[in-house]
């Protein structure tokens, strides 16, 4: 159905692009923990260092996945699917945890969104350009805890430890790297201000 299109085309660039970006942190760190060994070859962790360092290559680079989430999915139709998107996902919160932090970024993200529109409507491309990446960033974030979040509730009172693990990896990334959307929400609504002069 139409919803259900427009719904994976939103999410297309945000999965290629986020996760290729969170596949180089993990294997950046995978040598941190190495040491000095994390560049020697027998280990193997500088490979999958340089496998990840290709991948947003290989997806069409990051910067064109933003660029492709901005103008393409979102000013499209002037933010309804994105909006849309978001209000479902805290429709959902509200069915899970009514308390939950995630609604607060939702809030902010949906600002964002906004924000991004006036830009589209004034057609001002080098705004739109200038909040591409870091709202792709912030959305893809905020997800991360969205469906980290429903899988902890799906795993509740499970009788192995796998339930309360889950739970325990939710609450680390609501501390930990969820206030990183923050920061790219608030970079992206600054726009190209200190961008293009």
């Amino acid at each position: 159905d139409a919803a259900g299109t427009a719904k994976v085309e939103l999410l297309t660039p945000i999965v290629k692009a986020w996760c290729t970006d969170i596949a180089q942190e993990v294997t950046y760190l995978a040598v941190q923990v190495h040491g000095g060994m994390g560049f020697i070859e027998e280990t193997k962790v500088a490979q999958y260092y340089r496998d990840a360092r290709i991948l947003p290559i290989y997806e069409g680079t990051n910067g064109i996945q933003a660029a492709d989430l901005t103008f393409r999915k979102v000013l499209r139709d002037n933010g309804a699917a994105a909006l849309a998107y978001i209000n479902s996902i805290k429709k959902d919160l509200l069915s899970i945890a009514p308390e939950d932090v995630l609604l607060g970024y939702c809030d902010g993200l949906s600002e964002a969104t906004k924000v991004l529109c006036v830009a589209g409507k004034k057609n001002d491309l080098d705004e739109a350009a200038a909040m591409s990446s870091p709202y792709l960033k912030a959305f893809g974030i905020i997800l991360g805890g969205v469906y980290l979040a429903r899988s902890a509730k799906i795993c509740e009172g499970q009788a192995d430890d796998f339930g309360a693990l889950k739970a325990q990896t939710a609450r680390y990334y609501q501390s930990n790297i969820l206030p990183l959307a923050k920061a790219y929400l608030e970079i992206a609504k600054s726009g190209a201000k200190d961008v293009v002069n």
